[in-house]
């Protein structure tokens, strides 16, 4: 099983990995944007190998531009469409800035359910 966790800063993807509770059960894997394919699925195939589920946590592309309160990374435009196909989920945890105005975690594939989380 793999799970993908986007983020676009490291204090929301910190906050989000502290709540996993089984996290010593999964290969963990930092990844980002600019690495090219192959790179990306060397990574992938390494964490794999290792028997055990794999997270992956995906740092976004920072831009220039302020994202919305409602903004959602899409696959190609935001991050590799090969992360969207291996991933059984793939999450995106907000910023700072989108969870002040009430965004919680979207789920953009898959069913939460595949990773147990502390009660919020």
């Amino acid at each position: 099983m793999i799970i993908t966790i986007l983020s676009r800063d490291k204090i929301s993807q910190n906050i989000f990995k502290e709540n996993i509770l089984d996290i010593t059960n999964f290969v963990t894997l930092g990844t980002h944007s600019n690495q090219d394919s192959n790179t990306l699925k060397e990574r992938i195939n390494f964490a794999l190998s290792q028997n055990k589920d794999v997270l992956i946590f995906h740092a976004l592309k920072r831009s220039s531009f302020a994202i919305s309160k409602d903004w959602n990374p899409e696959s190609v435009a935001d991050y590799q469409k090969e992360l969207y196909e291996i991933s059984d989920l793939l999450i995106y945890t907000p910023t700072l800035f989108q969870s002040s105005y009430g965004k919680t975690l979207t789920v953009i594939k898959g069913d939460l359910s595949l990773l147990k989380l502390k009660a919020s």
